[in-house]
């Protein structure tokens, strides 16, 4: 079981060059409600050097990314083996 999301964000900066940014958000004993709450916060967090008129696109595109990461996670974790 995943108990350990790292949420990433590639920001290009002004000058052009990529920076990268992560941070891990524990998904232990968490609610989904809770963990949605945190990865919009990591999101934001990631983002917060992007370019004003980019904040708004990395946020959103980096929730995307972690929430398609916990649903991989679910799908594996409730995934039936038939051999």
């Amino acid at each position: 079981m995943i108990r350990t999301l790292l949420i990433s964000a590639t920001i290009l900066a002004a000058a052009g060059a990529a920076q990268a940014e992560t941070i891990k958000v524990s998904l232990v004993g968490k609610t989904e409600a809770s963990v949605k709450v945190e990865i919009i916060k990591a999101s934001e967090a990631v983002c917060h050097d992007a370019p004003a008129s980019e904040y708004s696109a990395c946020v959103r595109d980096t929730y995307q990314d972690a929430m398609a990461q916990v649903a991989r996670a679910k799908a594996v974790r409730t995934a039936t083996l038939t051999f």
